[in-house]
């Protein structure tokens, strides 16, 4: 069957090639994947290592979908984009009704070196009124690590 999955790229930080590098004001977006759906955020100015996009995208999954493939854009002036960073997320645990509000590393693409963290926040459907139809809330402290799952109260 398929689910709506809501992905809420909430903020970035250290997002340079290597810790501590100034590479003055950037502009990322970031674009999402699961199957062959695609949706990217508007850019966000990149100050210091940090972004903030506080955007939700909905997206269509589908059980077979396991993994949310991330990718860090750089926007350009002249245009063509680049890739400057990826990350795969593990969506197995993420079902209808459940919240996962965490921090994901991301690798650089060329090298695979650190290239700083975004945080999401990811909300599987349930297909409630209560919160299917409301914009996704931030829990208390997003982590590292290990999802921490919330469940909708709905589904309990």
């Amino acid at each position: 069957s398929t689910h709506t999955l809501h992905v809420r790229v909430a903020e970035g930080r250290g997002l340079s090639p290597s810790a501590g590098e100034d590479v003055g004001d950037q502009h990322f977006c970031v674009q999402c994947t699961c199957g062959f759906w695609k949706k990217s955020t508007a850019a966000a100015r990149s100050a210091g290592g940090s972004a903030a996009w506080n955007q939700t995208l909905q997206i269509p999954k589908d059980d077979a979908n396991e993994a949310l493939k991330v990718e860090l854009w750089q926007k350009q002036r002249a245009g063509g984009d680049d890739q400057v960073a990826h990350a795969m997320v593990e969506l197995s645990g993420l079902g209808p009704g459940l919240t996962v509000d965490q921090w994901i590393p991301l690798a650089n693409r060329a090298s695979g070196a650190a290239f700083g963290e975004i945080r999401f926040e990811l909300r599987g459907a349930c297909g409630c009124r209560t919160c299917c139809s409301a914009p996704p809330r931030a829990l208390a402290r997003p982590r590292r690590g290990p999802p921490a799952l919330a469940s909708c109260a709905a589904t309990r």
